[in-house]
């Protein structure tokens, strides 16, 4: 099962502003070259990278509604944790159940780490196909956020 990050505007959104700051960055690399080349030469490996983290920024935030939030596969559980993180890989099996809170699937895992999924960053029916395919494995319980006990 793989479930794709939903699309939202702001990924576009998000996108444009790194393409707005690599262009500004590639005007600041050739007014520097124009009027002082030697700060230019100083200032190349900073604007180049630069220039690189905001290309990938807008290229990142462009491709993001392709990409897999979530992925099932060999009785692993592996999320997505942004650009610049690996992703997370949990075995099923250490598993122990997992709880719908508000926006949020948070599993509990038995050496009592907890893993937050963001529903949010899926459809609806992504949602339900996540937590009929995982409830195959563990229960999960859902529990309303404003309920007192």
């Amino acid at each position: 099962m793989e479930l794709k990050f939903k699309y939202d505007l702001l990924y576009h959104i998000m996108a444009a502003m790194h393409l707005i700051m690599a262009a500004g960055a590639l005007h600041i690399t050739i007014m520097l070259s124009i009027h002082g080349p030697g700060l230019a030469v100083a200032m190349s490996p900073f604007l180049l990278l630069l220039l690189a983290s905001v290309i990938y920024g807008a290229v990142y935030y462009l491709k993001r509604p392709s990409t897999n939030y979530i992925k099932l596969e060999d009785g692993n559980l592996i999320i997505h944790r942004g650009p610049a993180f690996l992703r997370k890989k949990v075995p099923v099996t250490q598993i122990d159940e997992g709880r719908l809170i508000g926006s949020s699937l948070i599993l509990i895992l038995s050496n009592d780490e907890e893993v937050k999924i963001n529903t949010k960053m899926l459809k609806i029916r992504d949602i339900e196909r996540l937590t009929a395919g995982l409830a195959e494995f563990f229960p999960i319980l859902h529990t309303d956020r404003n309920r007192r006990d």
